[in-house]
């Protein structure tokens, strides 16, 4: 007996939704398993436009016990402040036609696995995209947290000096982010292979070859918010802690697929919606307006340093040819 339309939709639409989840959690899981602890995705219920934690300054509570020491230390108590995050919405839509693919041999059970996986895909880059446009934003900040060598290629010694900024505490420093046009010249410095690399999805490969001279991994990921428009263009690195940014997922609504009854073919479209916390150390985001681009997420003026000392901020950030 021949397929019927209903039965195709509901096969693709049952595939589609199974490998949707399964390949994000797996995604998900793989990268944070690999980022070093620098940015983490979680699964979890984002509540409010602007959420805000809570967190202690100035933990200087100890001093001599003598009854004449003036300038030893001065008591400072805990100091409470909050910073807040940002959520971001996002849609899933696509319009796909499942004749097509079955003119290729592809039934629409795998079609619906494709499509998922696919969208599963595209899910993660936007969230590494969000991701790396906060932190550009909020590290950008402050001159204390940049090493602008805008003018030179980068070496080995400019990530040692981007490192020194956060002084005694530099081994926090847990990975560093790149372009992989500043990436390929510290290889050539350093004699590394640029072909020893782990892909962790969401266009991110990891480097571990040169953990002998820079003590952390590298990433290496080509979006555009570490790239600094111009002739020629500069480059951002961003050296982060761990727990730099944090991504809560909200839980996705059902990735739906129904049919487009008023077009020429047999279309489907399938839609969905998701949210993004983003939630970055240090920083709080400040700008009002709802539901921010990734441009304004990348806006220095839309965050403000919530930590007294750079030391407890996000990362830090050099800028080279």
């Amino acid at each position: 007996m021949a397929e019927t339309i209903h039965s195709e939709l509901a096969q693709f639409q049952d595939q589609l939704q199974v490998e949707f989840f399964e390949k994000s959690a797996q995604a998900s899981d793989f990268f944070n398993a690999n980022s070093n602890g620098t940015i983490n995705i979680t699964d979890k219920a984002v509540l409010g436009t602007f959420p805000e934690k809570g967190f202690f300054q100035n933990r200087n509570t100890v001093a001599r016990r003598d009854t004449d020491a003036t300038g030893d230390r001065t008591l400072v108590g805990h100091v409470q402040d909050t910073r807040k995050g940002v959520v971001v919405d996002r849609i899933v839509s696509d319009d796909v036609q499942i004749s097509a693919l079955k003119k290729q041999g592809i039934d629409p059970g795998q079609y619906g696995r494709d499509v998922g996986a696919a969208v599963a895909k595209d899910q993660m880059d936007d969230m590494l995209a969000t991701a790396l446009s906060g932190l550009v934003g909020g590290i950008d900040k402050a001159a204390a947290t940049k090493n602008n060598q805008a003018a030179n290629f980068i070496t080995s010694a400019f990530i040692q000096d981007t490192k020194a900024l956060f002084g005694d505490r530099r081994n926090r420093l847990a990975g560093v982010f790149m372009n992989s046009s500043p990436f390929n010249v510290l290889m050539k410095e350093l004699s590394g292979s640029p072909n020893l690399v782990t892909d962790l999805g969401a266009g991110v490969l990891r480097s571990d070859v040169l953990m002998i001279y820079l003590g952390v991994p590298i990433f290496v990921t080509d979006d555009a918010s570490l790239v600094i428009s111009g002739a020629p263009d500069t480059y951002r690195t961003l050296i982060l802690v761990q727990n730099a940014l944090k991504i809560d997922r909200d839980e996705t609504l059902p990735l739906r697929a129904f049919e487009q009854l008023d077009k020429k073919n047999a279309v489907t479209s399938i839609t969905s919606e998701y949210n993004l916390g983003i939630d970055q150390k240090g920083f709080s985001y400040t700008n009002a307006t709802k539901n921010p681009l990734k441009s304004a997420l990348a806006t220095t003026a839309n965050w403000t340093q919530k930590a007294a000392s750079v030391k407890d901020v996000s990362g830090v950030e050099l800028i080279t040819k």
